[in-house]
């Protein structure tokens, strides 16, 4: 599943590594599990949550200038 947000990702221009997409996919799963006993969101897929959480957040990278590391 990480390689999934790091294509849906990169599709919007944005480059992630491996170890920040396995710590999205941790996230997304502890999410998940905790949704299921109190109803943070009505959102209950993996590819839901990368793209209707994450990749909406990380979209304001992409208006926002930030310095890259070298």
């Amino acid at each position: 599943m990480q390689q999934v947000l790091m294509s849906l990702a990169a599709g919007m221009g944005i480059e992630m590594t491996v170890k920040q997409a396995e710590q999205f996919l941790h996230y997304a799963k502890r999410l998940l599990e905790v949704n299921r006993s109190f109803n943070l969101t009505g959102i209950t897929g993996l590819r839901e949550v990368f793209i209707k959480h994450f990749l909406d957040s990380l979209a304001l990278l992409l208006a926002m200038p930030y310095p890259r590391a070298p």
